[in-house]
């Protein structure tokens, strides 16, 4: 059984770090730190979080500290990841998952599926699969007020509900109807297959299983979900739902994707 961490509250403390690759644009961060700040939160930065290191967010044993304090240290309430990209699943052998502080909130998405897995197995905790906090900007093709009031629920005692629908997005397909209740597990597909062999890998058993992906060639996602199936890992689980999937330029013109939910069992467990 996962442990839930306490709400957000009024004038909580914001631990930011980049465990994976550094924002492309970097007035991102102080743009997202300036729409927390204006909502009484305290934000803080692991020391390392600005250094750039190729593709990475600085070297693997700062990335690595860094998200150690944010996991470890007293008095923050959430820990908040900068960013996505790659790297984050390179940390794992260098955070000492002994050591966790008290349960808290970690939020971010893509990339930062490793950290949600690791934490599933060593918190282990119930952690958010939501926005970066670089996503927080005044660009009009980031986050809808929508998905930020949405956001914000999410970490108030109150339950979610149901997920509203985006009205500029109605297709959702229904592959296999029914109902489940049960925990949600997954992540960006990739990172999710990647898992499989380590010892972070996913537990899909009695979950429901989500996944998501950008720009992949429908190859590509085609093999990933193959390796889910013959991983067992659909099998295992009790639905599963799935995000949309960009493809890329050169595809784009002759494939398209759709949100798709699909349930193993027509009653709610």
């Amino acid at each position: 059984m996962r442990t839930k961490p306490p709400a957000l509250p009024d004038g909580g403390r914001i631990a930011v770090v980049a465990p994976s690759s550094p924002p492309q644009i970097r007035s991102d961060t102080e743009q997202a730190t300036d729409y927390f700040t204006k909502l009484g939160y305290e934000v803080v930065f692991g020391p390392h979080h600005r250094e750039v290191h190729g593709y990475l967010a600085g070297v693997d044993e700062h990335r690595a500290a860094d998200l150690q304090w944010a996991l470890s240290e007293p008095g923050i309430d959430m820990v908040h990841m900068l960013g996505g990209g790659y790297g984050a699943a390179r940390l794992y052998p260098r955070i000492d998952w002994d050591a966790l502080g008290d349960p808290r909130i970690v939020c971010g998405f893509s990339d930062i599926t490793a950290v949600h897995l690791a934490l599933a197995k060593h918190g282990p905790w119930t952690t958010f699969y939501g926005p970066n906090f670089s996503r927080f900007t005044r660009r009009k093709d980031e986050l809808t007020d929508e998905t930020k009031a949405w956001f914000h629920r999410a970490f108030t005692p109150e339950p979610l509900g149901r997920v509203f629908e985006d009205p500029e997005n109605p297709y959702v397909l229904t592959i296999g109807g029914g109902s489940a209740e049960a925990p949600i597990v997954g992540g960006c597909m990739t990172l999710v297959c990647h898992s499989i062999g380590t010892p972070y890998e996913i537990d899909t058993d009695g979950c429901i299983l989500m996944i998501e992906d950008l720009d992949e060639e429908p190859y590509m996602v085609d093999a990933g979900l193959h390796h889910l199936i013959r991983a067992g890992k659909f099998e295992a689980s009790r639905a599963s739902c799935s995000a949309p999937t960009p493809t890329s330029r050169r595809t784009r013109s002759r494939s398209t994707s759709a949100p798709a939910c699909r349930s193993r069992r027509s009653s709610t467990s």
